[in-house]
């Protein structure tokens, strides 16, 4: 039973620390820098841009992109996807921290 209990609690921090990589607060100020202005300060996406560029901005808060991979996000961040350019500028670093920062926005 103690095993069970022990591999469950591994488990458990294991998923823990796969999406707890990056630093949240300095993700944030990446995310006010470089995101922002398209994904809106509660990650909702900006509507009016969206409109203005007839593009679709998803709402990164939802499940379905929440449950997108920090590598698929990476590399949508590096290389873009879909209407999203490639955003430059950005160390490994910075991209982890602003996928950790992006991470607590998931929708109640």
């Amino acid at each position: 039973m103690k095993n069970v209990i022990a591999l469950i609690l591994a488990g458990g921090m294991l998923s823990v620390s796969l999406h707890a990589a990056g630093d949240t607060k300095a993700g944030k100020v990446v995310y006010d820098a470089k995101c922002k202005t398209c994904h809106g300060a509660d990650g909702a996406g900006n509507a009016v841009l969206a409109k203005t560029l007839k593009i679709t901005i998803p709402d990164i808060r939802t499940p379905e992109v929440q449950k997108v991979t920090d590598d698929e996000i990476k590399k949508g961040i590096q290389v873009g996807k879909g209407d999203m350019k490639p955003v430059k500028g950005l160390s490994d670093k910075q991209i982890e921290d602003v996928i950790a920062f992006s991470r607590t926005l998931l929708k109640p």
